[in-house]
């Protein structure tokens, strides 16, 4: 889940369908920003700017998302691997506890 790219893509597009002069811009900067993440972007095109497809902005938009390059997904936090986090919680046991687990 990619939540800032989805609030901020989508906040500027309500903006825009309530009549916000200055939603284009913002909406234009987010996709600029954001247009690499294909599923926001393909749910933007398909769903959302259904209202725009005669609209020069929707031009643009295509425009935008087409010339970015996709961003593949990464998590926003470095998990360790389950091996990894076994072994860690292995070695900080107190010495006493050495008896009781063998």
């Amino acid at each position: 889940m990619e939540p800032e790219a989805t609030f901020k893509t989508m906040g500027s597009l309500q903006k825009l369908y309530n009549g916000d002069e200055k939603a284009e811009i913002d909406l234009l900067e987010n996709i600029g920003k954001y247009g690499g993440i294909k599923k926001i972007m393909d749910l933007l095109i398909t769903e959302y700017l259904k209202a725009y497809y005669s609209d020069p902005i929707f031009l643009k938009i295509n425009e935008l998302i087409k010339n970015c390059p996709t961003k593949n997904f990464e998590y926003s936090k470095a998990y360790p691997n389950i091996d990894q986090k076994k072994t860690d919680e292995e070695q900080e046991l107190a010495p006493a506890w050495n008896d009781v687990i063998d």
